[in-house]
């Protein structure tokens, strides 16, 4: 009778040792998705556009060829801008009050390359079209965000740039 019980106790602790390791595992399991699916949600409502700034270091404005609409100038702006963020800058999107704007509104930075943390440059801005008064360019940062590299525009990290500043651009 001692024999038959050995066995049977050591096969209820087997199964008892399995389910707890099995238990701890799947707990494990759960806690890990849950924090994965919080982390991408975080991802895409913009948790990565925190660590992005464009700045406005220097500018200039001279006249431009195109043709506007009755009350508003033709300006072609010449700005020098900084990324002072922590990510790589890859295009700039133009938003223009009035969407008067000529031509693509999308500007590739450094090819592929993106405009790094640090760096200035003096991108290529399309001509646009500004009244007296009223007037808003939005300089709106592009990352590659996501892992499978997708774009992510940073709308609330915007440069933007109203009466005020564009007033006090002198000419070239």
């Amino acid at each position: 009778m001692k024999k038959a019980i050995s066995p049977l106790i050591a096969w209820i602790l087997l199964v008892g040792f399995t389910i707890a390791t099995a238990a701890f595992i799947t707990n494990f399991i759960i806690g890990e998705t849950e924090r994965t699916v919080e982390t991408l949600s975080y991802i895409e409502e913009g948790g990565f556009c925190e660590g992005v700034s464009l700045d406005l270091m220097a500018s200039c404005k001279q006249s431009s060829s195109i043709t506007c609409a009755a009350g508003k100038t033709p300006e072609k702006l010449e700005l020098t801008l900084v990324n002072k963020g922590s990510f790589t800058i890859k295009k700039l999107a133009i938003n223009v009050l009035d969407y008067d704007i000529l031509g693509n509104n999308k500007i590739n930075l450094n090819g592929n390359n993106g405009l790094k943390p640090g760096e200035e440059i003096i991108p290529n801005f399309p001509s646009v079209c500004l009244s007296t008064s009223g007037n808003e360019i939005k300089i709106i940062p592009s990352i590659n965000a996501t892992q499978d590299k997708k774009e992510k525009f940073c709308n609330e990290n915007a440069l933007v740039l109203r009466d005020d500043i564009l007033g006090a651009i002198s000419d070239c």
